[in-house]
């Protein structure tokens, strides 16, 4: 220990001399400790990322069980006697709450991706009327702004495809929901395309277009970053992410 005269301070000198027990070098130039530090370091953080996998499990379990009283409760009244205005409003009903229910799947999901076990379906679906299901949840606020909601499916597009039809439908559903948000008036447009026309595979593209306020382009890779916004004075004016 030295003394600088006049200032109350106070160093260390020993570790210069100090062998490190691992590799014997000095221990000012040693790496172990700053290895063992980062180690320990990172085991809280371990901890922590399943103790949040662990609590989002326990609730999305928690909430799956109302979620699917109120599903059973929805087909018993699609067995009643409903006009055909009821039956439609119902049937929204039905597909909001079977999309609630895939986003609590989606959360269960969430431990699997952090332990790398996260695996897509594929599994036989139809295309048109996966799209149409999904458009028509939106129908009712896109009416209610006055904007025109539709689905365009191009020639050569397959009706019946194969994949994970839970993915592809949370993809378009965020992509409508954007669109609704940040439309004013015009229009809004779901596409299905082939891109592979003479070809034996099935290459589809899929869009959405719209008369909305866009994204300029020095904005464009921000927005795919978590939590990001072209403009932050957007959430005030149109709510939300």
């Amino acid at each position: 220990m030295s003394w600088i005269s006049g200032w109350p301070i106070t160093f260390w000198v020993g570790d210069a001399r100090r062998k490190c027990a691992s590799c014997g070098r000095a221990a000012s130039r040693c790496g172990c400790g700053s290895r063992e530090r980062l180690q320990e370091s990172r085991l809280p953080a371990e901890e922590e990322a399943r103790a949040k996998s662990s609590f989002l499990a326990s609730m999305s379990h928690e909430i799956r069980t109302p979620m699917n009283g109120i599903l059973g409760m929805i087909e018993l009244l699609i067995g009643t006697d409903l006009s055909e205005e009821q039956r439609n409003t119902v049937g929204i009903i039905q597909t909001s709450a079977d999309g609630l229910l895939r986003i609590l799947n989606d959360v269960l999901d969430v431990s699997k991706m952090e332990a790398g076990q996260l695996d897509l379906e594929s599994i036989d679906f139809h295309l048109p009327e996966l799209l149409h299901e999904t458009a028509h949840i939106f129908a009712p606020k896109a009416a209610g702004k006055g904007l025109e909601l539709l689905v365009d499916v191009g020639d050569g597009v397959p009706t019946h495809m194969r994949g994970d039809p839970v993915r592809l439908r949370q993809i378009i559903t965020d992509l409508l929901s954007n669109a609704v948000k940040f439309t004013k008036d015009g229009e809004i447009v779901l596409s299905a395309d082939r891109i592979d026309e003479g070809t034996e595979s099935n290459r589809i593209r899929l869009s959405v277009r719209d008369t909305g306020i866009g994204v300029p382009e020095s904005k464009q890779e921000a927005i795919f970053r978590e939590f990001e916004q072209a403009d932050q004075s957007t959430t005030r004016v149109h709510g939300g992410r």
